[in-house]
């Protein structure tokens, strides 16, 4: 089995993910907003083209630096692609979950995602509702105020699986992942 591990940080963009290439999947995690520089992308709220449809200017940079990390040999193959991040982080996994869907019709692409915001236009929801090889899923809390932004314009995709939550009104501590584990881990 090709195997290869390779934890990367960007400092212009500082995103960080972990990506495990094997024989039979490629594994892609990526981390959320950890500094001013992230938030200050999270706040472009305005749009630009993407595979025919829009999608919010800041988490598509993100993206296509992400994309950038990734090894060509791996993303030419046909195995299963499987992508997880939180906040900022699956926005980008939701991104490049459907670029790569797009990009390859045959190959299956997962995502799962904590806590993330709102991504694209509704022409980027109708585009996700054409991929039969791209599935998300979205876990969110209740309380979690970043899930329900941007506020207007924007649209989510995938199933929701709501985590029960206590009516905390801690905007920090409803986002934080740590929170997210604790509340799945209680769940089952």
């Amino acid at each position: 089995d090709a195997y290869k591990s390779t934890p990367t940080s960007f400092t212009n963009m500082n995103t960080c993910i972990r990506v495990d290439y094997s024989s039979d999947r490629i594994l892609i995690a990526i981390r959320g907003s950890d500094d001013i520089k992230d938030w200050l992308h999270n706040s472009m709220r305005w749009t630009t083209p993407f595979i025919g449809c829009r999608v919010h200017t800041g988490f598509l940079r993100h993206m296509m630096a992400v994309e950038k990390m990734l090894d060509p040999q791996y993303m030419k193959s046909s195995v299963p692609v499987y992508l997880v991040g939180h906040s900022l982080g699956g926005a980008v996994a939701t991104l490049l979950g459907i670029l790569i869907a797009h990009n390859n019709l045959l190959r299956h692409v997962r995502v799962t995602t904590f806590g993330a915001p709102r991504v694209g236009r509704y022409d980027f929801k109708l585009l996700y509702q054409k991929l039969v090889n791209f599935h998300v899923r979205r876990v969110v809390s209740p309380y979690d105020i970043v899930t329900k932004i941007p506020f207007f314009g924007f649209y989510h995709i995938g199933t929701v699986i709501v985590l029960p939550s206590s009516k905390i009104y801690n905007p920090l501590h409803n986002h934080r992942m740590d929170t997210y584990l604790q509340k799945l881990t209680s769940a089952l």
